[in-house]
């Protein structure tokens, strides 16, 4: 469909084939400049999110306090650590390694210790106590 000759007003398919396809490399490289959507709060919604974060407030109280969703404040904290899904896809993307949030493994790691460690903390109590009483 090359016709040399078009009705004013009338796109030649090759020209249209060609201005879509810039339009979709302009999508590509304006998607690539982003992270993903932009986050649903205001940045001083965002720090007062991570004043509390840092204050050792959970994710739901934070969320409940602002009036954000849990997904938001989770979306916010992960994003000033480094270790957002978006953060990640843009590591990837520019080729670095992404950063892993390995919290599940470190705390079963850690719970055998843990454990011992309270329990030796029990069974000095215990001899406290017994001490005490005798």
């Amino acid at each position: 469909m090359d016709a040399k000759i078009a009705p004013q007003g009338v796109v030649i398919a090759s020209e249209f084939t060609a201005k879509r396809a810039e339009g979709r490399e302009e999508l590509k490289t304006t998607a690539q400049e982003q992270d993903g959507r932009p986050i649903a709060a205001s940045e001083a919604q965002q720090d007062r999110v991570l004043k509390l974060h840092k204050a050792g407030r959970s994710s739901r109280w934070i969320a409940e306090e602002t009036g954000l969703s849990r997904r938001t404040v989770t979306t916010v904290i992960e994003k000033s650590d480094g270790t957002g899904r978006t953060t990640s896809k843009r590591r990837v993307r520019l080729g670095l390694e992404p950063k892993r949030n390995d919290w599940r493994q470190a705390a079963i790691t850690n719970l055998p210790r843990r454990a011992t460690g309270l329990r030796k903390e029990a069974k000095k109590l215990l001899k406290e106590a017994r001490d005490g009483r005798a």
